[in-house]
């Protein structure tokens, strides 16, 4: 799904379908996504890779080479998807985007909870929902951040100041947020990777 039609695969409440195929009424323009979106067949020994931005869904269909459909004859599902997400600095501002909005949905699921309840202590709670449910929390963002800057090589890289550019406006945006404060470990490592990126 190119990235421009992809706000058409989100209901009010910018939740995702579990599928393009989704009947559910509360996805109101996933017709419009359905008629915008690729299909492509991928082949034992192929590749694909999907662009930073664009949804994506795979359904596997259980071919195997018959060389191995003996080994594979009591699964229901002989086949495999492997996905292997990543960012640099050239979609930093999308993936940190991301996060936020999934930030946003974590304090949202819980908001019944932080009623008599500290600050730090929901915030705790916040940062492990968001671990659990996206991956990653702003702990382990800014551990990932840091380290790739810091063991950088100019190998397939793109240049350093445009780089250190982007990457301080991530560090500028977040340090704005209200949990920054919250979060003092993680706040410590931010200010020191924006002394190291000057």
């Amino acid at each position: 799904m190119p990235p421009e039609f992809a706000e058409n695969l989100y209901d009010s409440n910018g939740l995702l379908p579990k599928s393009i195929d989704s009947t559910d009424a509360r996805f109101k323009n996933i017709a419009k996504a359905r008629g915008e979106a690729m299909t492509v067949t991928q082949y034992p020994g192929e590749t694909i890779f999907v662009p930073s931005g664009w949804f994506h869904q795979v359904t596997n269909q259980g071919y195997f080479p018959s060389e191995m459909s003996e080994f594979w004859s009591n699964m229901t599902s002989p086949t495999l998807s492997l996905t292997h997400n990543w960012f640099n600095a050239a979609c930093l501002r999308r993936m940190y985007d991301s996060l936020c909005r999934e930030y946003a949905l974590s304090v949202h699921a819980i908001r019944d909870l932080k009623e008599g309840m500290d600050v730090a202590e929901f915030e705790g709670l916040v940062q492990g929902l968001l671990k659990a449910n996206y991956g990653m929390d702003w702990e382990s963002w800014w551990e990932l951040v840091d380290w790739n800057i810091r063991h950088r090589d100019d190998m397939n890289r793109m240049n350093w100041d445009a780089e250190r550019a982007i990457v301080s406006d991530v560090v500028e945006m977040w340090l704005a947020r209200e949990e920054a404060s919250l979060i003092p470990g993680v706040k410590g490592r931010v200010m020191l990777l924006r002394e190291y990126l000057g």
